[in-house]
């Protein structure tokens, strides 16, 4: 999985120190032993800068054990590391290169006398190149070598693991998914020698992000490499500044000198300064122990001179540290800039972290002739830039070489990482492929074999077909190399050997590499820059080139590096796409071919196929049987075998249109096949299984085939095995048979023979039954018993009788049952005596051993019912039962049920008590309630019954719609009556304030009005509904005040005219004081307004 761009897992820091991100993931495998890989030269030119800005175009060849810098015209130049000048090389006594007085770019190199293409002595490169490969380890091989082969493997313990001890490895995974890395920018003290010029966040983008980059980050190529297989996460720790100075750690040896003044010391220190801020022990994913890995970018850049350092994978080895519970070894180093000062593209790093995850080298490292010193280049390039672990990592356009590094290449993903696992073809046809990048699983590289052995054969796979993905390979501004790409694998060779270095160096004669992109474009052996980049290597319409044929030199075709000859043509490959589709014509040659019989003619064709053409064969070592010849032309072998039995091998080569097949073939030539006897067991019973007789035979072309001459002829039950000769089987009839055998081998003899088989009758009679059981309800008997252990078991029979018997003869069979054993009868009449049933096995040739069982008489009859059965009102809508007990004397218990008009329920069963309390019933319901007796067979009364109905408990519900219309003196009360069907009637109370006095019984009417009321005082009105019980409501209340009267007949006073009535000077009151209340509220108002 892929986290989303920019989001990281915090890494674990210790307290007070900043926040380091990482992403969760890895698993590196490290060693104990110091490894040393690192990447070629880019082939482009490139631009430095003298001291005084002076710009230089010079080309670095080479690579980490050996690297040499030219200018374009072929002048060696070297940096004086006194002046920081780019001078012109000249070879020192010892053989050694070093810095004349001549300025590169400033003086005349030929008018001074100098050669061009200096280089150091064979003495001195060979002394570095074997300093710098000492500590070289084996790569992590991951994938299967070849087709049903074990997987070899790399300890990280190094070869002091002993298997299965304490120190041991655990076992690598077969697929790469995870590598969690840490990632150090490293400044230097004694100032900045080399400025740099990036920052966090620019690695942090380049390394680990998700498309942000415009060319796509280091994880954008492994996450596409791997198929979203692998996740690459982990961490960018900001610039740190080492204890020494970036010359204390060069040391004139481009960083890869002795200890401490080497790039294992920087890297040893780095972590040491940084180890207050960075949790290690979250760097490793597989658990192991050890860091996954380290990568120090280092400021400024890598132009090649020995006073720079060169990017490299190395190990600390004996000075590896453990912080935070981990150990650190595995690292890598990377320049931060280009030449011209920007910043790094991603190929470099792609290319190292390639060696910490694993992988090996894929050009030669050894310089390619023994004229070292007029040699252009120091390496070879048997694959070119379709492998990001040969020069795939300096792909790019223009200009801009590393920012589009190649894929990983199917050997590399198949052996080193597990990612595709490819299709093994060795049938001539049509076939298709995915482009390599996007293709599905199991389609994205067909495997073709060229040995028997399997450890030499071809990949092909589809290149360079989408041009927004990485695989979209191009060098120089050229893209004219997609298509199907060959690749040649050898693991005879020790070129690298795959299992025992990291290299990918060619043998001392330059026969063949053990990994190399055929190109029938170049097919030096060489493959020497400038000659060999392989950009013609696809086949495609386009490309111009659509075949890879059988001939010419190993190089340049699909021959076999060990006999020249190939067994496979390549051609017809499609226009370029993302699916291609070629032809193969695969000559295929098998390694058995049918055994034959002394004396008896043999003639049988060569097992070949996948011609087009006509096959000759011939023997190339070895001889065919005695009597046996060859006839070349149609790849018959044939004749009438003489001498002695035994095998002959014996090396045949096929050729058919151009290809060429070798096997060794073994023929085996044996005596007649003769029937020797027979192995019969003897006496064995009918029934009894395990019969196993075997038809003894010698000699004889193999395979043998037997069979009967008359296949009744054998016991019935009784098989005959026609490969191996056993007859095996379970006998079903008893008697003597004499079936007559014949055998016939492979070269068509036959021998023939009669034996004897005997069928006896079962030794033993069928054992009884055990565990006999049985169980009644009511009518019902169930029987029930063990299964039989009778070998010969045919059936069980059933008996019934109802008396007793004295033997087996006086029962009467009612059925006849397989294999189960429980059985059950509900035809059994009620009386007052046993009846006896038996249970027998019964063999297959009519043995029985009966069991008998009694079973007791059948109850079918009811207890008494109960008496005295009465049920009490409870005060909770319950209904209280009593009754007297059964009196019969097998009762076992009561069940009670009851009915409220619309049938019983279901009964419930209250046990022996003479008693229960039935609750939740409806107090408005009436019941009748059913208590009947039970006996244990159970037989159940009719029942014994009683009515009854809970006790009323619950009020009515209230009125509703209550209201007051108020009158003078008077309030009319009106309601809607309530809901309950058991209401009897109402009651109104009254309370003027001092509570409610008594209430006034008004049955069933619907209103009401209380007189005699007092005017302007409030009262509240009360009314509640009673039932017959009576139960009585809570009441609904309301309130009202009694309107004030005035009398028509008035007099005069004062205040105006008034009633009689002693309260109506309330009334007369009453528009004064409103009419007071309103100018004081006007004056107020007035003032107010005129304060504001």
């Amino acid at each position: 999985m892929r986290l989303t761009p920019g989001v990281r897992v915090p890494v674990i820091l210790r307290q007070n120190h900043i926040s380091l991100p990482v992403i969760l993931t890895a698993a590196l495998i490290l060693f104990s032993t110091c490894p040393v890989s690192g990447g070629p030269a880019q082939l482009e030119p490139v631009t430095v800068r003298q001291p005084d800005g002076t710009p230089l175009t010079i080309r670095i060849l080479g690579d980490e054990r050996f690297l040499v810098t030219e200018t374009l015209d072929g002048y060696t130049v070297t940096r004086d590391a006194k002046t920081d000048e780019w001078r012109y090389a000249l070879c020192n006594a010892d053989g050694k290169l070093v810095p004349s007085e001549l300025v590169a770019g400033k003086h005349d190199p030929g008018k001074n006398g100098l050669a061009k293409h200096i280089r150091p002595s064979k003495k001195v490169i060979d002394a570095q190149v074997a300093a710098r490969k000492k500590n070289e380890i084996k790569p992590i091989v991951r994938g299967k070598r070849k087709n049903n082969s074990s997987k070899p493997t790399s300890s990280p313990g190094g070869p002091s693991a002993a298997p299965g001890g304490p120190s041991a490895a655990p076992p690598l995974p077969s697929t790469f998914t995870e590598a969690r890395i840490l990632v150090i920018l490293a400044d230097f003290s004694g100032g900045p020698q080399f400025p740099y010029n990036s920052s966090k966040t620019d690695f942090e983008t380049r390394v680990f992000s998700e498309g942000s980059y415009p060319s796509g980050s280091v994880d954008d190529l492994f996450a596409e490499a791997s198929y979203g297989q692998f996740d690459l996460n982990g961490s960018v720790v900001d610039w740190t500044t080492a204890p020494e100075t970036y010359a204390y750690y060069c040391d004139g040896s481009s960083g890869m000198g002795s200890f401490p003044n080497n790039s294992q010391g920087l890297a040893r220190d780095l972590c040491l300064a940084i180890d207050g801020s960075v949790d290690f022990s979250q760097f490793d994913a597989d658990n192991d122990g050890e860091v996954d890995g380290v990568v120090v970018i280092f400021e400024g850049e890598a132009d090649g001179s020995s006073s720079r350092f060169w990017p490299h994978m190395w190990g600390l080895n004996s000075e590896a540290i453990t912080l935070d519970g981990k150990t650190i070894d595995r690292y890598c180093i990377s320049n931060e800039q280009r030449t011209d000062g920007t910043i790094t593209t991603i190929g470099v790093i792609c290319h190292e972290l390639g060696h910490v995850f694993g992988s090996p080298d894929l050009y030669d490292y050894t310089p390619n002739t023994s004229d070292y010193e007029n040699d252009g280049d120091n390496n070879a390039f048997p694959v070119a830039h379709w492998c990001l672990m040969a020069r795939g990592g300096n792909n790019g356009p223009s200009g801009s070489g590393g920012s589009r590094p190649s894929h990983p290449c199917a050997f590399i993903k198949a052996q080193f990482f597990g990612w595709i696992s490819p299709q093994t073809i060795d049938t001539s046809g049509s076939y298709n492929i995915e482009a390599f990048q996007t293709a599905p699983a199991g389609a994205r590289s067909y495997q073709v074999p060229l040995t028997a052995d399997g450890d030499e054969y071809l990949l092909i796979a589809n290149r360079g077909q989408n041009v927004s993905s990485f695989d979209y390979n191009s060098w120089n501004g050229s893209f004219r190399n997609s298509g199907i790409v060959v690749m040649h694998i050898d693991w005879h060779s020790d070129a690298g050997g795959l299992g025992n270095s990291v290299s990918n160096d060619g043998p001392a004669a330059y026969s063949y590499y053990a990994v190399w992109v055929e190109d029938h474009a170049h097919p030096s052996p060489i493959d020497q820059w400038p000659y060999e980049l392989k950009l013609d290597a696809a086949l495609s319409v386009e490309g111009g080139c659509t075949s890879l044929g059988p001939t010419g030199t190993v190089w340049a075709s699909a021959a076999s590096n060990h006999d020249g000859f190939s067994p496979v043509r390549i051609y017809n490959a499609s226009s370029r796409g993302a699916t291609m589709s070629f032809d193969m014509e695969y000559l295929k040659l098998g390694t058995t071919m049918p055994s034959g019989d002394v004396g008896y003619f043999y003639d049988q064709p060569v097992p070949v196929s996948g011609n087009s053409t006509a096959v000759t064969c011939t023997i190339t070592s070895g001889s065919t049987p005695a009597g046996l010849v060859l006839d070349g032309t149609g790849c018959v072998i044939s004749g009438t075998p003489s001498g002695a039995p035994g095998n002959s091998t014996f090396t045949i080569r096929a050729e058919s249109n151009g290809l060429v097949n070798f096997a060794n073939v073994t023929i085996a030539i044996a005596d007649p096949v003769q029937i020797t006897g027979f192995t019969i067991p003897a006496n064995w019973p009918i029934g009894q299984p395990g019969f196993l007789g075997q038809v003894d035979t010698q000699d004889g072309a193999k395979p043998l085939f037997f069979d009967l001459v008359n296949a009744a002829e054998l016991p019935p039950g009784l098989a005959l095995d026609n490969a191996a000769g056993s007859i095996t089987g379970t006998p079903t009839a008893v008697g003597g048979y004499a079936p007559e055998f014949v055998v016939t081998d492979a070269a068509g003899v036959q021998d023939s023979g009669v034996c004897n088989i005997t069928i006896d009758p079962p030794s033993i009679v069928a054992p009884p039954v055990t565990g006999l059981t049985w169980s009644r309800n009511g009518a019902t008997v169930t029987l029930s018993w063990d299964e039989s252990a009778a070998v010969t078991f045919s059936s069980y029979v059933i008996y019934r009788e109802d008396f007793s018997f004295s033997d087996v003869s006086a029962l009467s069979p009612i059925a006849s049952v397989g294999p189960i054993s429980t059985v059950q009868y509900d035809d059994i009449p009620p009386g007052d005596y046993d009846y006896y049933y038996a249970v027998a096995v019964l063999d297959n040739v009519g043995y029985i051993n009966p069991t008998v069982i009694p079973v007791g008489p059948v109850d079918v009859y009811p207890p008494l019912e109960v008496t005295g059965l009465t049920a009490t009102q409870g005060n909770n809508n319950n209904v209280i039962l009593s009754w007297t007990a059964s009196a019969s004397a097998d009762v076992a218990g009561y069940t009670v049920a009851w009915d409220d008009g619309g049938g019983y329920g279901s009964p419930v069963d209250v046990g022996a008590t003479i008693g229960t309390d039935i609750n939740g019933l409806d107090e408005e319901a009436s019941y009748t309630f059913r208590v009947s007796a039970y006996d244990e067979v159970p037989n159940v009364s009719p029942g014994a019954t009683v009515a009854s109905s809970p006790l009323d408990v619950i009020p009515p519900a209230d009125v509703s719609a209550f209201v007051a219309k108020p009158g003078f003196g008077a309030v009319r009360l009106i309601w809607l009556p309530s809901t309950s069907p058991d209401a009897a009637g109402y009651r109104v109370a009254v309370d003027n304030g001092s509570g409610f006095g008594a209430p006034t019984d008004v049955g069933k009417a619907l209103e009401y009005t209380p007189t005699g009321l007092q005017a302007l005082i409030k009262y509240s009105f009360r009314v509640t509904v009673y039932d017959e019980i009576p139960n009585e409501s809570a009441g609904a209340t309301v309130n009202a005040m009694p309107l004030l009267y005035l009398k028509k007949k008035k007099r005069h006073c004062g205040l105006g005219a008034v009633d009689d009535d002693p309260n109506s000077i309330i009334g007369a009151l009453l528009p004064v004081l409103i009419c007071m209340s309103m100018l004081l509220l006007s004056r107020r108002r007035r003032w107010i307004e005129d304060r504001v």
